[in-house]
């Protein structure tokens, strides 16, 4: 495809910005991170999917997620909430690690002790994060283009590998000037990113069950929708690169009476690579995949699909602050500075 010479400028002029965005967190990222790659939101792939010709909807509940990503060692610190969805999400602890060698009865003993001599500060956490998505890079100074997805959670751990947690999330957009704020699907979830670990590889999962509280929803008679998500990481050995899984299934209850061809089934899978640049600073190169099953088609008619490709960068400001900027190409039909979203998620831990 050949591009304009204005727009492979302007276009160039985007990539040296969002170069020096990194350069400027490498320069800072001196302390210790709170939240590690593997740790990643659930829950915003797809709004960072969305581009300016198709802005978020004010009444849409849609927001689809993840996790994956890296951090230099296998071995977890101590961690908040994740960026992009945001539910707390638990300490790993390297005394109940699945080592090879390791018997079944002593992890149980592990997990036993860890998890009794948790204090109620250390069981509970919450957390807010901001999602925004666009303008597009031929549009960049258009306000009117941006969206926001915003997130209030709260967590609680179970033990050292089982936590739960609920979150309220709202939207924002400055170009609806009626009801810019819009109140979304909440959920509850229960979680564990330590079901197997291995040396260099650990895998995890969550359930999600949303409320239906959008304008959307109600419309659409939803009861609820259910996800089941599965988060995978491989550390590879001897080196800062990493590479991730993070993939979902999600499935629609409605009443007695719904549209014909409301949604069904939606799959979601996200593959990345990431690269730990220093302690609180990595970059990652991430592929969203989505596809739609609605009533009205066979079960297995999967005719709505998306993908996109997303260069990120992850800084851990403070001990309480994480900062992802990124870029959203959207793939499905043609990659054009009108169809390129600039990015920026910020997630906090409370105190």
């Amino acid at each position: 495809m050949t591009l304009p010479l204005i727009s492979v400028c302007r276009f160039k002029k985007a990539a040296v910005l969002f170069l020096v965005s990194g350069i400027l967190a490498h320069s800072f990222a001196q302390a210790e991170p709170l939240f590690p790659r593997s740790k990643r939101s659930l829950d915003s792939s797809s709004f960072r999917r969305v581009s300016a010709t198709q802005p978020v909807s004010r009444s849409s509940s849609r927001t689809v997620s993840k996790k994956p990503s890296t951090g230099s060692t296998i071995t977890k610190k101590p961690v908040g909430l994740q960026s992009r969805g945001n539910e707390p999400e638990l300490t790993k602890s390297s005394s109940v690690r699945v080592k090879g060698t390791t018997s079944s009865s002593s992890i149980s003993v592990a997990q036993s002790t860890a998890s009794s001599s948790l204090t109620w500060k250390q069981r509970l956490s919450a957390s807010l994060s901001t999602s925004i998505a666009g303008p597009t890079l031929k549009t960049m100074s258009n306000v009117e283009e941006i969206n926001t997805q915003n997130t209030f959670a709260l967590g609680y751990k179970l033990n050292q590998g089982w936590s739960t947690s609920a979150a309220f999330n709202f939207g924002y957009s400055p170009s609806a000037s009626e009801e810019p704020l819009t109140l979304l699907d909440p959920y509850v979830a229960i979680a564990n990113y330590s079901l197997i670990e291995r040396k260099n590889f650990s895998f995890g999962g969550f359930l999600r069950l949303y409320a239906p509280a959008s304008e959307a929803a109600q419309a659409a008679n939803l009861i609820t929708k259910a996800r089941f998500g599965l988060v995978q990481e491989y550390q590879i050995a001897k080196s800062r690169w990493s590479l991730s899984l993070y993939s979902f299934a999600q499935t629609y209850i409605y009443g007695s009476s719904r549209s014909a061809s409301a949604k069904r089934l939606v799959l979601f899978t996200e593959p990345s690579i990431n690269y730990q640049i220093r302690p609180t600073l990595s970059a990652s190169l991430v592929y969203d995949m989505d596809t739609t099953n609605r009533h009205g088609a066979s079960a297995l008619s999967f005719a709505e699909s998306t993908t996109a490709l997303i260069p990120t960068l992850t800084w851990s400001a403070t001990r309480w602050l994480k900062v992802e900027p990124s870029l959203t190409l959207s793939t499905g039909s043609r990659v054009a500075l009108d169809t390129t979203t600039a990015n920026l998620a910020l997630s906090a831990k409370l105190p």
